[in-house]
C-alpha cells in the first residue's frame, strides 16, 4: 500500500522526528494516504484505540496543534 513518495516520508520522518517509533512514522505514512483510523486500523491488524493512541502520540511529537488536520500537515513534509 506504501508507494514511493510514502517510502520518502517515512525516510524524512526519521531524519527530522527521530522520537516517532517505526510503528508510528508508518501510521503518519498511511494518514498521508488520507486513510480513516478504522482503515488504518484494519492496515495494521490493530484495534481503532491503538491508531487514536499513535495519532495523539504524533500530535505532540510533531508539534501539531488539535484544530490543525494531521494528515494535510503530514502531506506538506
Amino acid at each position: 500500500m506504501l508507494d514511493s513518495r510514502n517510502q520518502s516520508l517515512l525516510q524524512t520522518l526519521a531524519r527530522r522526528y527521530p522520537t516517532l517509533t517505526q510503528t508510528e512514522r508508518r501510521v503518519c505514512a498511511l494518514l498521508a494516504l488520507h486513510l480513516r483510523t478504522k482503515e488504518i486500523a484494519v492496515q495494521m491488524g490493530v484495534g481503532e484505540r491503538t491508531v487514536e493512541t499513535h495519532r495523539q502520540n504524533i500530535r505532540r511529537k510533531l508539534g501539531v496543534p488539535k484544530g490543525k488536520e494531521l494528515s494535510a500537515f503530514l502531506c506538506a513534509l
